[in-house]
């Protein structure tokens, strides 16, 4: 970008949501017909060029509604006295060196044009908010209150995008656009081209679609955490070492129980034989 590059205002994807909206009519028919998406499209166009043409030519003050907004936000508390103010004319305009009163204070460079473009003395300074922002900085300010320079106030030191003639410049009076035409008259005047045809479905892969309302699309980084929160399912795979088999586990084991069963019979056998022979031991002869 270059020194003298300003921007009208941040950008943001509000501004082109709106468009969507406003041409909703353009879209769904685009789909179906190229050619009557496009008459709807002039048609509505020419309704809004009306509309606003209208509204500029019977504004009477200087600035356009959004620009009394603008200005009004701009020249909201700030205070004069709070800086200090050097101003040097030069052949084009003046040079102020603001900074505030404090020691130590940034000292900023503020340049006003002397002469005006479309009802606007809109200047620039190295603080770097009249080119990012499009509207006069707090330096830009206390130079229009403090009367310093002559001429300069409110109105003019907004830029020319928020003037009355500024406006008017883009919707010329006399101006007038036709959307007068019809599908009968574009069939009579022209002949279809016969190479035009249709993309078949297969012709594209299968996309989503718009995200719906109140739902934004999911960055790789959702993706991940998402991933990581989700509980991997693990299944242990039986093994006996008994049977060596993988069918069922050792402590299900059928040969474990046989054995089991088994030696507890052996157990009570010994145990009852080992009785009876103390018994008879103890017996007189």
């Amino acid at each position: 970008m270059t020194s003298n590059a300003q921007m009208n205002g941040a950008s943001a994807s509000s501004g082109v949501e709106s468009m969507n909206r406003a041409n909703l009519p353009v879209r769904k028919k685009t789909a179906v017909d190229p050619l009557n998406a496009m008459l709807v499209l002039l048609k509505g166009d020419s309704v809004r060029f009306e509309k606003y043409k209208k509204q500029a030519w019977e504004r009477t003050q200087l600035l356009t509604p959004r620009g009394m907004i603008e200005m009004e936000e701009a020249y909201k508390d700030v205070n004069q006295r709070e800086y200090r103010l050097d101003v040097t004319e030069v052949e084009n305009g003046h040079v102020a060196k603001v900074s505030k009163t404090n020691a130590n204070a940034k000292q900023f460079v503020v340049f006003i044009p002397k002469e005006e473009t479309l009802g606007s003395r809109f200047g620039s300074c190295t603080c770097g908010v009249p080119a990012t922002e499009g509207i006069p900085c707090r330096h830009i300010v206390v130079l229009a209150k403090s009367n310093v320079i002559h001429g300069l106030t409110r109105v003019n030191t907004m830029p020319l995008w928020w003037t009355t003639a500024q406006w008017r410049n883009q919707f010329p009076i006399e101006a007038t656009m036709r959307s007068d035409i019809s599908m009968n008259a574009i069939k009579t005047r022209h002949a279809r081209d016969e190479l035009l045809r249709y993309c078949p479905v297969w012709s594209a892969a299968a996309k989503k679609g718009r995200p719906k309302k109140h739902e934004r699309r999911k960055s790789i980084m959702d993706h991940i955490e998402e991933s990581a929160k989700k509980k991997r399912k693990r299944t242990n795979r039986m093994y006996c070492s008994i049977c060596e088999k993988f069918n069922h586990n050792t402590k299900d084991c059928y040969k474990k129980q046989v054995e089991g069963v088994s030696g507890d019979i052996n157990f009570d056998l010994s145990a009852q034989i080992g009785e009876k022979s103390d018994e008879h031991a103890e017996a007189p002869v």
